[in-house]
């Protein structure tokens, strides 16, 4: 069986290298934002998220069809490396209003979850995608969870600096391990096709598929997607006002510091590992998907 010839578990390190390399910088941010912008901190923050968003809503569903061209792994590398340059830009430079542009348009290459969950579905039976989905969040639940206490106790130490480096060198560790050996579940790509007409074809492709209309088809002539989708946009719309506001409340108004942050955010990492890799792989089998 195909299915078996490769384990969805080599994906889950480019998963946990990207956002432990975000993590670790995720609590020093705030206190650059208020230095930066003060006043209009929300404003700032808030816009850079909204386009972010909105390029990311734009770019998944383009990701995920030249990933059935081109293959998982080539569209995993330009996710991966599109979202971490804000990150690798903080080594150079301190300006923030570089970061938050840099940020805004890293959103287009916000696609890392959604080629991770396929590249999960090349390789695992439909029976036992839940938990698999469940593993590669309680993934990135880990990197949150060493992430930012780690940053911020580096930042404390060393220097802010420090820590973008350190981002910076798992964004290369990463890039090396996408490259070398992640394999491609796409089986019906050609491997042996040079990296540079992949590209091309890639290049070629994206104009020619922006094509909204069809992915607004599918999702309306299904009752069940309609809802979820439903579902899901009244529920990210929810938690990402809180969570592009929250941090900067609690760094002006509460004045935490960066490693009372790095507290906070690992606590929130421990509980989506627990609830991802113990209570979905309990729960789903049990009720199904749908409750």
């Amino acid at each position: 069986n195909d299915k078996d010839k490769v384990n969805f578990t080599r994906v889950l390190p480019v998963l946990f290298m990207e956002y432990l390399a975000l993590s670790l910088a995720r609590t020093l941010f705030p206190e650059m934002i208020v230095k930066a912008f003060g006043k209009y901190s929300y404003m700032a923050a808030g816009l850079t998220e909204t386009m972010k968003g909105l390029l990311a809503f734009v770019s998944s569903p383009v990701f995920g069809r030249l990933s059935d061209k081109i293959g998982r792994k080539y569209c995993i590398l330009a996710a991966v490396v599109g979202t971490t340059v804000p990150v690798v830009i903080m080594t150079i430079t301190t300006n923030m209003y570089i970061y938050s542009i840099a940020m805004a348009f890293s959103g287009f290459f916000a696609a890392t979850f959604a080629l991770t969950f396929a590249y999960i579905s090349d390789c695992v039976e439909k029976k036992q995608r839940a938990s698999a989905y469940g593993l590669a969040l309680a993934t990135f639940g880990l990197s949150f969870c060493l992430g930012p206490i780690t940053g911020s106790y580096m930042a404390a130490e060393y220097g802010f600096h420090s820590v973008f480096v350190l981002s910076t060198i798992l964004v290369v560790l990463n890039v090396f391990y996408i490259v070398l050996y992640l394999p491609e579940t796409v089986k019906t790509v050609n491997l042996a096709e040079p990296t540079m007409q992949k590209l091309g074809v890639a290049l070629e492709y994206i104009p020619n598929s922006w094509n909204f209309t069809e992915t607004f088809r599918i999702f309306s002539a299904d009752p069940l997607l309609s809802n979820l989708a439903i579902i899901v946009f009244i529920y990210y719309t929810s938690v990402w006002a809180i969570v592009s506001t929250l941090m900067l409340y609690i760094t002006r108004h509460l004045h935490f510091s960066t490693v009372s942050l790095g507290w906070l955010l690992s606590g929130y990492g421990l509980t989506t590992m627990f609830s991802e890799a113990v209570l979905v792989r309990i729960i789903v089998p049990r009720i199904g998907e749908v409750n």
